[in-house]
Parts: C-alpha cells; structure tokens; sequence
C-alpha cells in the first residue's frame, strides 16, 4: 500500500488447517526423511504419490507435452512453414501487458531465428484500445502482412477475424483466455480452453502457448536435442511473463518457472540484462516476488502511459546500449505511474467511504471522467485489498466507459460480465481479472447486475479476510535449516503453489517488540525452548498486543532465509496474529 494512502487495520481471521492423515504423513516423512510438516503440506496438497512428489520436486524439461496434442497446432506450423517459404510477410499482434509483450518478443526471435520475415503491433491503449480493433486491424494490413498471429487475445474477436479474413489475411489465434459462444473463423486456433481441445495443461498463459508453437516450429526445423536447446533459451522470456499473468504455478508452468528464473541472470537477451540491472536484482536472489513487483511494473509501466512497442524492442534488441536506455525510459515511466495511481486511489477511497454502504454493495463499480485508462486496473485491485469485495474502475470518455474488474475468492468475474453482455461493447479475461467496455449509460445498470451477482453467489464471510494455513507447527523447536530447505523445493510460489503458511498456537513475544522501517512490527516469537526472528509487514498497530508478558498468540507465518549484512537467520513472516 502506498505510504499516503493507509489502509485501515482489518484482523483477519486464522483458519487452523483440517486435519491431516496421519498415515500419509508418517508414510511420506519416513520415504523422504523430511520434517513432519512439510509432508503435511504435500499431503494438503495431494501430491501423496512418489510420481507427482518427484515431479513438484524436480520439474524438468522433457517433462513438457507435445505441443501436437493442441486442436490446430498441426495447421498452425505448416501455415508458417509456408509463410516462409513463399517469403511472406507475417504480422505478431499482442496485448500491452507483460503477457502479451514477452509472448511477441519470444515469437519474434524464434520466427526471425529461422528467417521469417515478421513485423509486429501492440494496441496502443489510448488510441486503439484493448485487444483486437478494427483501428488496429487497418494498421496490420498497412504492413503488407498475409499471415497474422495473434499472442494472448483473439479468441473472443469473431468480427475482427472476419475482417481480417475478408481483408485476404490468414488468421492464427494464440491465447489462453476462456472463448465465448462462438469461436473466431481463424486459419487455426490454439488454446488450451476452446471445448474439445486435448491439450492437458489448461492453465498456461499467453507466452506459454506462445512457446508451445515455437516448440512446434523447432521440432520442424531442428533436430530433437537442438530443438530442446533452442526451446529453453526463451524460458526466461517466459517465466517472466508467466509469472506477471498471475496463472497457476503448477504443470507445466513450475517448469517455465523455475528453469527461466534460475536462468535470468545468465541470460544473453540484452533486455532482460538491462532490467536486472535496473532494478539491482543481479545481487538478490530472483522469484515470482521479485518478478512480480520490481520487473513486472516497469514493463507494464510503458504499455499504460507510453507505447508498448518500445517494450517489445527492449527484448529484441542486440544492442546494450539500447537496451540500457529503454529501461531507463521504463523506470521513469513506472514512477509516473505510481504518482498517477495513487492519487486515483485516493479520490476513489474516498468516493467508497462517502457514497457507498458496503453493508449492501457486494460488488464496487466506481466510474469517472480524466483517470488515467492505464493504471485503473491496478486501482482496481488496490480496492479489492482494502475492502475485501470484486471491484471495477472505469474512466468515461466520450460516452464510452472503459476499465478493469478484479475479484476476489469464490467470484469469477469473466462468468459475471458474461451475464451481463448485453450491457457491455466488448469485454474479455478470466476468473480473476477482466478488461471491459461499455456505454455510460449502462453504467448504473452493470453495477446493480454485478451487485446482484455478487450478493447471489457470495456468502458473509466471503467479505472477511481470511487466511488459511497449510500445517500446524506445535513447537517452533522443529523449525529448522533442514525444513527451511525443504521449502525452498517448493518454488516457484505463485497461484496453485503459494508459498506454504503455517499455524501455531501459544506463540510468545521473546524480547522487545519494535517497529521498523514503514509500520513493520519486528520481534523473535516461539513456543518451545527455540525462539526465531519475526517480521509482521504492516502491523505496527500491533506492538502493544505483543508487550503484554505471558501472553500467548495463535499466529499464521511463512518460514523463509532471511539475509542481512552477509549472515543468514531463520525468519517467521507473520500472515496473521491473534
């Protein structure tokens, strides 16, 4: 949260973990020598059986499917095959966001690589909009393309397809969002989720089923092992954008993952080079955090206030020194936007606690003229954290709204604005977030639709914070490096893999509780003979409850490695307190 914009303290409830099965857990501590809670994690996790603990344990490579197991694969390679070898020219079309930007940037090199001739168009969000548009149609037949291929969107576009078609160009569809009623008349069609499709992995991102064609194009033109190779040398590209996307880090996906963020810093792409650089991760251990809250803004930062194109550039280019000076013109267009953001999400905090009776808004829609169209999805979420409800924000111009919706557990927003289309001018994105647009006068009649949808389908506590834990710790005594390295197996974190939260009861505050940097409580808490460091991030309104003596405290933590001037300390990072 911003540090001119606090949160009110919400305690959020501590949700002790359900029992485990005792015979599972002592059967895996005993097989794997690993500590008791770390096999109830696994067991909490279904993964009981030696095939899929080995597989989350070590993800590799030739684990992933064939890439031919997609409906439309088989026509896609030879559609391209032919585009090169009439030497035609072939257009990438890409969202603005880090998915679609790192997906162009990986077909670009692969389909450069083996001679292609292709150009590439990002929408610029300001003039053309989210997505496939007719404005941007006219500027891929303006490049003399006759094959187009989409990255992370197209799969709901069946009047701009059918306007490329009639416009004489062949149509690829890559994307990973859900489809609507009826599918686009593409040249082919990849997509995990179109009905019918046999490929296994559901969840991947827009990069990833960028990179499931190009391990198709390299299986036509490479051999085996050169293929492999040529393969895994964009997974950096790929972590990157899979981890910014925000999709289950399970499948194939961990194996995106964990291979291109082991591989960032011996990357060759100058781009990635020049964002490490940037923002002083060469000298910090990199994951799905790092990615997610340091690289991820300064890629999104061009595609909301500046042109995308030139993110894309960034990871193409063969120069350093252009690479070094895009990422200088990224960091600066990340702190405009952070300016930018947090006065939006001032004005509609304030809005919220003034208009709205959150006794019976279940679903907040707020809407103005003159904000900024490209930081109100993160506005957005920022609503959704502060009052724990689904949220969209929509900036008015000309008689057209436009915004981003985010939800929360239990409420897919993509089904919610799917009921609500006939309201909508267009629309598109999945459980969690969304993209929209619609006429203002429809405004108030989508916000009592929502509210309804959401109040229908939601229960009370649905509203209320709540943690859940993964495994219960009796005595901090057994929180130990051993356990400590056992968990870091466990990454990369993300969604469907978050990072393993434990449950103590009767935990003591040792020593002096302290607040630290902004509003970050410190202390060392345990509940044996063994007390370890703690950091609660943004509970400084706490301190008090910790200086009681002899109190006891049912707290929800991460065990984690923390490094400071050179040493290593076990740290509990406290979720909840009680």
């Amino acid at each position: 949260m911003f540090k001119n914009v606090q949160s009110d303290p919400v305690q959020s409830k501590i949700l002790p973990p359900p029992p485990s099965d005792d015979t599972q857990v002592s059967a895996l501590t005993r097989a794997y020598g690993m500590p008791r809670c770390v096999a109830e994690v696994l067991c909490r996790r279904g993964l009981i059986s030696q095939e899929l603990i080995d597989v989350f344990l070590d993800p590799r490579p030739d684990q992933l499917h064939s890439p031919f197991l997609f409906a439309g694969m088989e026509s896609a390679v030879n559609r391209i095959d032919a585009a090169i070898r009439n030497n035609e020219r072939i257009c990438l079309y890409g969202d603005y966001d880090v998915d679609g930007i790192t997906a162009i940037s990986l077909l670009y090199r692969v389909l450069s690589g083996i001679s292609a001739a292709v150009v590439f168009f990002i929408p610029n969000r300001l003039v053309d909009g989210y997505g496939l548009s007719l404005s941007g149609i006219e500027k891929v037949r303006a490049t003399g393309a006759t094959l187009l291929i989409t990255v992370d969107c197209g799969i709901t576009s069946v009047a701009e397809i059918e306007a490329i078609r009639q416009a004489g160009i062949d149509a690829i569809i890559t994307d990973h969002h859900l489809p609507g009623e009826t599918l686009p008349q593409a040249f082919a069609i990849i997509n995990p989720k179109v009905e019918g499709c046999a490929y296994p992995d559901k969840d991947l991102s827009g990069v990833g089923v960028a990179l499931k064609l190009a391990q198709a194009v390299y299986s036509r033109y490479a051999g085996g092992a050169e293929a492999a190779q040529c393969l895994q040398e964009h997974f950096d590209l790929v972590s990157i954008g899979t981890a910014a996307d925000i999709v289950p880090l399970s499948g194939e996906n961990r194996i995106f993952v964990r291979y291109g963020f082991e591989g960032l810093k011996r990357s060759s792409n100058e781009g990635i080079k020049a964002l490490l650089a940037a923002t002083g991760l060469y000298s910090k251990p990199i994951g799905t955090r790092e990615v997610v809250f340091q690289i991820a803004p300064l890629i999104n930062a061009v595609g909301r206030m500046g042109d995308p194109r030139e993110c894309v550039e960034l990871f193409i280019t063969r120069s350093p020194a252009r690479a070094v000076a895009i990422a200088a013109t990224l960091k600066k267009n990340n702190e405009e936007r952070r300016a930018i953001d947090q006065k939006i999400t001032e004005e509609c905090f304030a809005r919220i606690n003034s208009e709205y009776d959150l006794a019976t808004t279940f679903f907040i829609v707020v809407a103005s003229e003159n904000w900024h169209p490209g930081v109100i999805g993160i506005v957005a979420s920022r609503i959704v954290e502060k009052y724990c409800r689904p949220a969209c924000v929509l900036n008015i111009e000309n008689g057209i709204a436009r915004g981003s919706a985010r939800s929360i557990p239990n409420f897919h927003v993509q089904k919610a604005l799917q009921a609500c289309s006939g309201l909508l001018e267009s629309f598109g994105g999945h459980e969690h977030a969304a993209g929209l647009s619609m006429r203002t006068e429809n405004i108030t009649a989508l916000r009592e639709a929502l509210n309804r949808s959401a109040g229908d389908s939601l229960s009370p506590g649905d509203f209320v914070p709540a943690i859940t834990t993964d495994a219960r710790i009796h005595d901090t005594d057994d929180i130990t490096w051993e356990t400590v390295n056992w968990l870091k197996r466990f990454q990369p974190f993300g969604p469907r893999n978050r990072r393993p939260v434990f449950y103590a009861e009767n935990l003591r505050c040792a020593g002096e509780p302290r607040i630290v940097g902004v509003n970050h409580l410190k202390f060392r808490a345990g509940s044996g003979t063994t007390a370890l460091d703690a950091i609660a991030f943004k509970m400084g309104h706490r301190l008090l409850d910790l200086c009681e003596p002899g109190d006891r405290h049912t707290c929800a933590f991460t065990i984690e490695e923390n490094e400071w001037n050179g040493s290593k300390t076990i740290q509990l990072n406290m979720r909840g307190i009680a």
